[in-house]
């Protein structure tokens, strides 16, 4: 049976899966993968252990189907960043989305002129996650390094490096590094100009559909492979995760919340936003992403379940509101739609009538007020969004679910697939390698369980969400004064 193998390197782990031009899911491997960190912000992995797993995951994969691929199609997480020297060697480890360092390069460019055009240009907000302020980071701290780089790159570049010998980049990936036009499709001069490289240090972009031949022989060999199979460079997760969820009306939108979360639309333009709180990624020759990403979502839900075990009986007694108690869950800074990497958890409104039951409402509305905060922004600009489809290991409480659905006040849909990424980048691929002319032609997913909003408690929510949105404002002082402390008083 022809298939594509679809591989989905993510932040934790890497899956390849099989999908036939169907869309149905043949057969599946994943394998995990440690991030080296040490707190407060350093968060790292290392290229060689990632490329290990990938390739040891299409091996078992290949076997598993008794033949080769039509092709390989290629989904990874945004924003990590390698620094490789002039032998094709990393310098250092790949900087991952979650590391923290680059906050002052990042606040200082945020604060200027030149960061706000460059945001316009490339669609990136201005932020430590981006390899932009990575760099620059690098630059003023590791500048032995910085002036060896002979490439800044990816970590899906590094593995297309190793199997094809060629420095690539789709222009999904590009469109999330902070230094890429995502209007003329080329590295933006103004960008490459305040970090002082130039494009001879960053890979050739192609579309998103590119097909790359030539897989090395011990490279073949490492991936289990008897022939040389087309590899389609295709995009980032996020941008597939919509691809593979059918999110492609700008009247629909996907929701993935696992340990962090995101908010995405399809259109066919970017769209501005003069607060700067949204990205503009690039999926395909037509279509942008457009949305903004949450560090906090399920790793907050985690934190409190495990710190405060509820029953549900004992939710069922708290009213929504939580009687006037409120939290800010920004408990590992955040990115949209604030984009502080400063920013800090609060409970607010806290007295001693609260039981740790209330603590853990507040929790969960606080999810949902700053990805509804991250929606408003969307909906000041695009169509109005009328159902979103949603997955994530979030997505299994049922309760926090149904309070997504009354604060958005829209219905909200649970397709029974998990792998929207991998099937982005399998349907990807059936089209690069000629088997799809249009996303038209794709077969509608099946939903197993539509939550619908109570218009009554959608109102509650509207009217709570008013007094809540202003608090990180009233709180972001205090938050930079703890952080001045903290840093000041740091035990060496």
């Amino acid at each position: 049976m022809d298939y594509v193998l679809a591989l989905d390197v993510g932040t934790t782990n890497v899956k390849a899966a099989a999908f036939d031009q169907q869309g149905n899911l043949l057969a599946k491997e994943s394998l995990n993968y440690p991030i080296l960190s040490i707190p407060p912000d350093l968060q790292e992995q290392i290229p060689e252990v990632i490329a290990a797993a990938s390739e040891t995951c299409i091996t078992n994969l290949v076997k598993t189907m008794a033949h080769p691929p039509l092709g390989i199609s290629l989904s990874s997480a945004m924003h990590s960043l390698i620094v490789m020297d002039k032998n094709h060697q990393p310098l250092t480890n790949s900087i991952i989305w979650a590391d923290g360092r680059s906050a002052p390069q990042a606040q200082a460019l945020k604060a200027s002129s030149a960061g706000t055009t460059i945001y316009h240009r490339t669609g990136t907000p201005i932020h430590a996650m981006s390899p932009l302020c990575k760099i620059a980071w690098l630059r003023l701290n590791q500048p032995d390094v910085f002036h060896q780089a002979a490439k800044f790159i990816s970590i899906k570049e590094f593995l297309l490096f190793r199997w094809l010998g060629q420095y690539v980049v789709d222009e999904s990936i590009a469109s999330a590094t902070g230094l890429f036009d995502i209007y003329e499709k080329t590295w933006y001069s103004p960008a490459l100009a305040y970090l002082g490289i130039n494009t001879t240090q960053l890979s050739q972009p192609v579309p998103t559909s590119h097909l790359l031949l030539g897989i090395k022989t011990d490279a073949r060999i490492r991936l289990g492979l008897n022939q040389d199979v087309p590899i389609v460079v295709g995009a980032s997760d996020g941008c597939l995760a919509n691809l593979g969820e059918q999110v492609l009306d700008e009247r629909e939108a996907a929701m993935s919340i696992g340990t962090s979360g995101a908010i995405r639309i399809t259109s066919r333009q970017p769209i501005r936003d003069e607060e700067e709180r949204i990205f503009n990624y690039i999926l395909d020759e037509t279509y942008f992403v457009v949305g903004g990403a949450t560090n906090n979502g399920g790793i907050v839900h985690e934190w409190i379940s495990h710190l405060l075990p509820i029953s549900h009986q004992a939710m069922e007694k708290v009213p929504i509101g939580a009687e006037g108690l409120f939290f800010l869950p920004y408990l590992l800074g955040e990115r949209a739609p604030i984009w502080d990497s400063h920013a800090k958890g609060a409970f607010i409104g806290l007295n001693i009538q609260h039981s740790a039951a209330h603590l853990y409402q507040a929790v969960l509305e606080g999810i949902a007020f700053n990805l509804l905060a991250i929606f408003d922004a969307l909906q000041s600009h695009a169509a109005p969004i009328k159902h979103i489809y949603a997955n994530g290991g979030f997505m299994k409480n049922e309760k926090a679910v149904q309070i997504l659905s009354d604060a958005f006040g829209i219905p909200i849909s649970l397709q029974t697939h998990e792998e929207g990424a991998a099937l982005g980048a399998a349907w990807l691929g059936w089209k690069a390698l000629g088997r799809l002319d249009s996303w038209s032609q794709l077969p509608r997913p099946n939903v197993k369980k539509t939550y619908h909003p109570n218009l009554e408690h959608h109102q509650k929510y509207q009217n709570l969400f008013v007094i809540w949105k202003p608090i990180y404002d009233a709180l972001k002082p205090t938050f930079y004064a703890l952080e001045k402390y903290q840093s000041n008083n740091q035990v060496v």
